[in-house]
């Protein structure tokens, strides 16, 4: 859980951001909404990630509604996340300064 926003909760529509109701059709990740199917998914040898605390943005098409996307090892990811883009679990982390 990351301030509040836990990684299971289905993505939200965000004003101002692409909506899309089908998954993206360049990405076969894109359909996946919670980070724990997402980075469990491997998609005819693609990999999945997950975008926690952001949403994908794809060159060429912009910021997306989009957490999950694919990737391939060795080669540049079509998309940036904003925050961290977690391929192995769901954890997020909280800093406390106090220790």
């Amino acid at each position: 859980m990351v301030a509040g926003l836990s990684v299971e909760e289905p993505v939200p529509e965000v004003a101002g951001v692409a909506a899309a109701d089908e998954p993206n059709d360049q990405d076969l990740c894109n359909k996946f909404e919670t980070c724990a199917s997402c980075i469990n998914a491997d998609e005819h040898n693609i990999k999945c990630g997950f975008c926690l605390g952001g949403f994908l943005s794809y060159e060429g098409v912009g910021k997306t509604t989009y957490k999950c996307g694919g990737y391939v090892s060795g080669q540049p990811n079509k998309f940036t996340c904003p925050e961290d883009f977690k391929t192995t679990d769901c954890r997020g982390w909280l800093c406390d300064y106090a220790t």
